[in-house]
């Protein structure tokens, strides 16, 4: 480390980062490679595997950097994050199904020098916390899930955990306190990272770029006839979204010179648009009103950090809440029947995704799911005593909701697309869709101030539509908010109006419970 790199503190580094200046974040691998490639080594065993996993860890930590919000902590947050980017590597190799707890943890070094040993320290918890500490960890099961599999109660599964990470924290300190084997790091590691676009940072010029490259154009034409060509291409979108994740709208003309629309999309999501290319066909034959594939999913060469690229058929119609706005009062009061429609559409169709084989790459997450990811990530909210007196009293609320989950396109308005008179006609985007509570998605309209429709009502006629009192809604809201709160708002500072509205959600739904 160079004088320079020492006169800045972790939370000076990362506040120049975010204001622009990803050089700093260069100066921040350079400080914690050796820590961060010393624990993946400890933990996956090989060279090869901890090499990889540190580069996830050092992306990951650079796409989320804004949801730091104690920026002093950078260290542990890092180290965090590479916990799971070892996680998940893991998670990949080995299954709990096909072998013994014993068979997962053989020879996990491979002649390392073994700072820590993992069996050892596994081995200190009991039988059935050791076998609740892998299914939660390395297969990414649920605490409901794990309830089941293991024929205990989902409060004795969270105790076993608890108990656990209090064994395992004084077992393996030094595996996250002393890495080993600095030297096998290459020298010029940090070079080899690339540094990603920030999907949530400022807006940067020099990442504007021709909507339809040369590969694009190749690549999109691949999926036509020869004689086929681009006519034209542009950005599309909302001005707030940033430029590689931004559509392409192209215009292909066909052999028989017959004008088509295309939509060229990606995410920095993982594996959003490989599961949405899957499941669009499959959403088309159960009958619901959805963009067709047309080429992808791709990786584009030009912005390989950036998950892959789909080109699709453009949505039918307009948006349902772009409609209201220009529309009026009796637009409003339209659009609300065209969403509300349009939610129940996409819930009739939960046990065709059910049975299809992309439900495998669809997330399933309950009531009680949601709120445990809430008290497992934790952070400064943590300490604040309204966010953990809602956490106590919501825990045993949730765990009590059995409703089947229902597939859900967990988004809001925009998604319903209308014709013009207003009739519900299509659908947009499944990127975010997954297996949620029935009733989870409608908190959004509220948290998120759905304008114009949440002041015309719409949560309020979604309750009446289905028999439910703001006592049943609460939970779902309490859920919401906490959510909310924790991933995109900081304790102090930022925008206040913001988190003050959000605190008043969270304090409606404890006072309606």
């Amino acid at each position: 480390m160079t004088i320079s790199e020492d006169l800045h503190t972790d939370e000076e580094l990362v506040r120049q980062c975010l204001s622009g200046r990803e050089q700093s974040f260069v100066l921040l691998m350079r400080r914690y490679q050796h820590l961060v490639f010393g624990l993946c080594r400890n933990i996956l065993g090989n060279r090869e595997d901890a090499l990889d996993a540190t580069q996830d860890a050092f992306i990951t930590s650079f796409k989320r950097l804004g949801e730091l919000r104690q920026r002093a902590e950078f260290r542990a947050w890092l180290r965090r994050i590479a916990v799971n980017a070892c996680r998940q590597r893991l998670r990949s190799a080995r299954s709990v199904a096909n072998a013994s707890i014993g068979e997962v943890w053989i020879d996990p070094y491979q002649g390392v020098d073994d700072t820590i040993d993992m069996n050892r320290a596994l081995t200190c918890l009991s039988p059935d916390t050791r076998l609740t500490v892998l299914l939660f960890y390395f297969e990414g099961c649920s605490v409901r899930d794990i309830s089941r599999f293991v024929g205990a109660s989902e409060t004795t599964v969270m105790s076993r955990l608890r108990n656990a990470r209090s064994q395992l924290r004084r077992e393996m300190k030094s595996m996250f306190e002393e890495p080993s084997n600095r030297s096998s790091l290459p020298e010029d590691f940090v070079e080899r990272i690339p540094i990603p676009y920030d999907e949530y940072g400022p807006h940067r010029e020099d990442l504007i770029y021709e909507p339809m490259s040369d590969w694009r154009r190749e690549w999109l034409l691949s999926a036509y006839p020869p004689g086929t060509m681009v006519l034209s291409s542009e950005l599309s979108g909302y001005d707030w979204e940033l430029i590689p994740d931004r559509a392409v709208r192209a215009v292909v003309q066909t052999v028989d010179g017959d004008l088509e629309p295309v939509n060229l999309r990606m995410s920095g999501r993982k594996d959003a648009i490989q599961m949405e290319a899957a499941l669009l066909p499959v959403l088309g034959d159960l009958g619901l009103p959805v963009p067709r594939v047309i080429a992808g999913p791709a990786i584009d060469p030009d912005f390989t950090d950036r998950g892959m690229l789909l080109a699709t058929t453009p949505p039918v119609g307009q948006s349902a809440l772009e409609w209201a706005v220009e529309g009026g009062t009796m637009a409003i009061d339209r659009a609300c029947d065209a969403v509300l429609e349009g939610i129940e559409w996409i819930k009739s169709v939960t046990s065709g995704v059910e049975s299809s084989p992309v439900s495998k790459s669809i997330e399933r997450c309950s009531l009680a799911d949601e709120l445990h990811r809430v008290i497992e990530i934790g952070g400064p909210w943590m300490s604040d005593p309204r966010f953990a007196e809602a956490i106590t009293r919501l825990r045993p609320i949730v765990e009590e909701i059995q409703l089947p989950l229902v597939f859900s396109d967990s988004g809001i308005g925009p998604n319903a697309r209308v014709d013009a008179d207003g009739n519900l006609i299509g659908f947009e985007s499944f990127s975010w869709a997954r297996f949620e509570d029935p009733h989870y998605q409608i908190t959004k309209y509220w948290t998120y101030d759905c304008w114009p429709i949440r002041r015309a009502g719409f949560v309020e006629r979604y309750l009446v539509r289905n028999g439910l009192s703001m006592k049943d809604f609460a939970p779902r809201l309490g859920v919401r908010a906490l959510v909310t709160l924790q991933r995109e708002i900081p304790t102090s500072g930022g925008d206040g109006q913001y988190r003050a509205d959000m605190l008043g959600w969270l304090k409606l739904a404890l006072d309606s419970l």
